[in-house]
């Protein structure tokens, strides 16, 4: 979509000016008329590629969202209403303005002319190509409202998948944050001041004691390099997150993580067979489901196996062979898709393999969960340990003294 500055005036002479989005210069046109005003001039405004970023970035549409729209549409789709006028109906009543607007663009696509599919992807930041494609899909088999209730139940299951891993994270993440804050205030605040008889004495402090200053010198002495360090480390991820190469050695590094390493890894397993699944089921040819499936992924260690797979299997060669040489893809995996290859089910198949991953992640999440909560107890045992003993052994030794 293109944004167009225009100039227009009312049946009564009175004269506007603005901008709107559109697809054409004719769209443009098309859009004064039904609002019965008569245009005067239109000219595209080339944004810079910096400002469509920002622009796009301010118009995030929460997955929520999303999915009660595709609902919606589903539901209204069913009951044989236009599309145009489905839409329309659509834009009134979202509480979201942001994805308002978007149905709005929507609408005025269709009516144009455009199939739904067509409109999604002018909306490319919004909705992803397998939404797009499953849309067309759905098209040309008459069946776009069985296709949008998928997307969404597809899209609330990779919501609730999310939730269910951030919030077994939580507990642990605070109780780390909590931890950290009350260390860095006992090492900046109490333990300088109660050790600093003690570090005078010519005795000689314990292990502990002198662990527990040097620690509290560092901190007070460099924590603005610190905090520097800490800010240039983020802006490098930041920055690496955008250049492939970063990106590749990050999504690695994920995939080697102990235990969440294979939450990541049954994570990408689960939506590249949900994904390769549905598509095939629509009738998208191999290739192609392939190549949409790996941008759904969120992993470019997987999407860079997949696409390798793509031109081997354009070359003539199974698909269980071109992804079952990779170290990152398992051999039940891998297997699993031999078996849908020799029966014809391959769809079938998938379907069954994205539950067992998806299964296998909410099992690692649980176990995930209950090694941390021990594992938090124990370090907090250990600082409390390390504390007592580096603060209260210097004190006992002077005390024993008289």
């Amino acid at each position: 979509m293109a944004q167009f500055r225009y100039i227009a005036r009312t049946r009564s002479g009175e004269s506007l000016h603005g901008t709107i989005e559109a697809v054409s210069e004719s769209a443009v046109q098309d859009s004064m008329r039904e609002k019965d005003l008569i245009l005067l001039s239109v000219v595209e405004v080339k944004s810079s590629q910096l400002a469509l970023q920002i622009k796009q970035l301010t118009r995030r549409i929460g997955v929520k969202d999303l999915v009660i729209f595709s609902r919606q549409l589903a539901v209204l789709i069913s009951a044989t209403v236009p599309i145009v006028r489905a839409l329309r109906i659509l834009s009134k009543q979202t509480e979201s303005k942001a994805l308002r607007t978007i149905i709005v663009k929507l609408a005025d696509t269709v009516d144009g002319g455009a199939p739904l599919s067509a409109a999604l992807k002018d909306q490319g930041h919004i909705f992803d190509d397998f939404f797009v494609y499953m849309v067309k899909a759905g098209e040309t088999t008459g069946k776009l409202d069985d296709v949008l209730t998928y997307l969404a139940e597809q899209k609330y299951g990779d919501y609730q998948l999310k939730n269910r891993i951030v919030s077994a994270l939580i507990y642990p993440a605070l109780i780390i944050v909590v931890m950290s804050a009350v260390f860095i205030f006992m090492m900046v605040y109490v333990v300088p001041k109660m050790l600093d008889v003690v570090s005078q004495t010519s005795m000689k402090l314990p292990f502990a004691t002198q662990a527990l200053l040097t620690i509290s010198n560092i901190i007070q002495g460099y924590w603005l390099f610190m905090l520097l360090g800490l800010f240039l480390l983020a802006v490098v991820y930041v920055f690496a997150r955008t250049q492939p190469a970063g990106r590749m050695v990050i999504d690695k590094a994920k995939l080697r993580i102990p235990i969440f390493g294979n939450i990541f890894r049954n994570i990408a397993l689960a939506r590249l067979s949900r994904s390769l699944a549905n598509l095939l089921a629509s009738g998208v040819p191999l290739n192609k489901s392939i190549e949409i499936a790996s941008d759904v992924i969120g992993n470019v260690v997987y999407k860079d196996i997949m696409m390798q797979a793509k031109k081997e299997i354009e070359g003539g060669r199974a698909l269980s062979d071109a992804v079952g040489r990779h170290t990152y893809i398992t051999p039940m995996f891998a297997q699993m898709i031999n078996v849908g290859e020799e029966t014809g089910k391959i769809d079938q198949i998938l379907f069954k393999v994205a539950e067992f991953y998806s299964n296998e992640v909410s099992n690692l999440t649980a176990t995930l969960v209950s090694i941390f909560e021990p594992l938090i107890i124990v370090i907090l045992g250990g600082g409390a340990l390390v504390l007592v003993l580096g603060i209260l052994l210097p004190i006992y030794q002077i005390t024993a003294q008289f």
